[in-house]
């Protein structure tokens, strides 16, 4: 019941996840009543610092489609905050960004972040993509259901150097 109330897909998903963080399974802790870690609930804040306030809005959006070349990253160690640069420079140095930009609706490229994989918790997938609801030989598809977004910063074409490069973050509302 616990696997279900937390999110996990099964019971399964739920023992290997425990075991990683306590080091054993969940039987085992309660057979022989074990000491675990315990750890608060896990809350975002948002928070702004500098002179420049951060805007934000909400905003419901339609259903969308976008097309992209996806790999899977690591939040281990921070290697996805090593890794998704260098991705992003070979999508722009191999012709790829110029590619996909071609094809999109609006010459908008956008970097997405999927949900983690609920069993590793540490491993997502990362896709570097263009709106377009026609398809683009060579990447991959991805529907985008209607939904409300929190808007805070979409990645223009541009210089992402220039200090009036605009950059926007799209997180989903969920009820």
């Amino acid at each position: 019941d616990l696997a279900f109330i937390y999110g996990y897909e099964s019971s399964e998903a739920f023992s290997r996840a425990f075991k990683k963080v306590h080091g054993e399974n969940p039987s085992q802790v309660r057979k022989h009543q074990l000491i675990i870690k315990s750890f608060p609930k896990l809350t975002i804040q948002v928070s702004l610092k500098g002179d420049l306030p951060m805007n934000n809005k909400i905003q419901k959006k339609d259903g969308f489609t976008f097309y992209g070349i996806t790999r899977n990253f690591n939040t281990e160690h921070g290697d996805n905050f090593k890794l998704i640069p260098k991705f992003w420079d070979e999508v722009m140095g191999n012709g790829d960004y110029q590619d996909m930009i071609k094809h999109s609706d609006n010459k908008q490229c956008i970097g997405v972040c999927m949900p983690m994989d609920s069993e590793t918790g540490t491993k997502f997938d990362y896709i570097i993509g263009a709106f377009t609801d026609k398809p683009i030989s060579g990447y991959t598809s991805h529907d985008v259901p209607e939904a409300e977004w929190a808007v805070f910063e979409v990645y223009y074409e541009g210089d992402i150097t220039s200090e009036d490069y605009l950059t926007e973050i799209w997180i989903p509302i969920t009820k």
